[in-house]
């Protein structure tokens, strides 16, 4: 039996390779002609196999009033470390990502560590808080956050962290349109 076939935006795959750790983006993936979310995140230091073995808890929240609505993305590693990740929902090229992931209930982690190790896996449709992630689209896609806006609640999770115990990684890969595209530009690799 062959395995899955996985395509990915090279574009995205490589400006995510080359940005400094630590950081965390968000793009699409396509694994057998099903799209889903991509979830990439890259730490200033490795996460060592036993760690990824007991799981890890991915969630989301927003943040922000009115339209001015800022969605941050946590990624707890248990017994390890606590990252997290502030997006703009607002931005053009986040919206049909988090629609995707709201769509399918679907995505696919990728972790890139130090020593350019890549882990990956799939958890799954319902593997994440979906009906919540379903309930708070409207807010999400409906925000016109600015970027003003946006640099002074990252600013504020600089001087104080949630979780406190959490970690604030730059947000990176999230500028370029072409960044969404899967039938041009792209790198194809056996899958999970």
């Amino acid at each position: 039996m062959s395995q899955p076939d996985l395509i990915l935006n090279r574009p995205f795959q490589e400006d995510f390779s080359a940005a400094p750790a630590p950081c965390a983006a968000l793009g699409l993936a396509e694994i057998n002609g099903h799209r889903l979310g991509l979830v990439a995140l890259k730490p200033d230091r490795d996460i060592p196999a036993p760690v990824f073995q007991k799981g890890m808890a991915f969630g989301h929240g927003l943040l922000g009033t009115g339209r001015t609505v800022l969605c941050q993305f946590g990624f707890h590693f248990y017994d390890f470390a606590c990252f997290t990740t502030l997006i703009n929902p607002a931005n053009p090229v986040m919206r049909p990502i988090l629609a995707t992931m709201a769509e399918t209930g679907d995505y696919l982690f990728i972790s890139i560590g130090p020593d350019h190790r890549a882990t990956a896996f799939r958890p799954g449709p319902g593997s994440f808080d979906l009906a919540g992630f379903r309930a708070n689209l409207p807010a999400m896609l409906g925000a016109t956050t600015t970027t003003i806006d946006y640099l002074e609640w990252h600013r504020t999770l600089l001087r104080n962290p949630s979780p406190p115990e959490g970690e604030l990684v730059s947000w990176v890969c999230r500028d370029k349109p072409e960044y969404l595209d899967l039938t041009a530009n792209i790198v194809r690799a056996p899958s999970l």
